[in-house]
């Protein structure tokens, strides 16, 4: 009778203990997911950022090239 007692008693603690480990588990799973998921929005925010950018500057080199032609052909 004890070994079944002890036998239930080792089968509760093993079952808490796995269970406290998959919560644990799961828990830094959740925080690398969310660590990955914060990267990618940031990366995606500097890109939309220096795609913006690039318009600009194209943008100027087009103006300033049209000025270049109108004063080269001005003078």
């Amino acid at each position: 009778m004890k070994f079944i007692l002890w036998a239930l008693l080792l089968l509760v603690f093993s079952t808490w203990f796995l269970g406290y480990k998959y919560i644990q588990m799961h828990a830094e799973i959740r925080s690398r997911e969310h660590k990955i998921l914060l990267r990618e929005a940031r990366t995606k925010e500097k890109i939309t950022g220096l795609e913006q950018e690039k318009e600009n500057l194209e943008k100027e080199i087009q103006e300033t090239d049209s000025e270049l032609n109108r004063l080269k052909y001005q003078g």
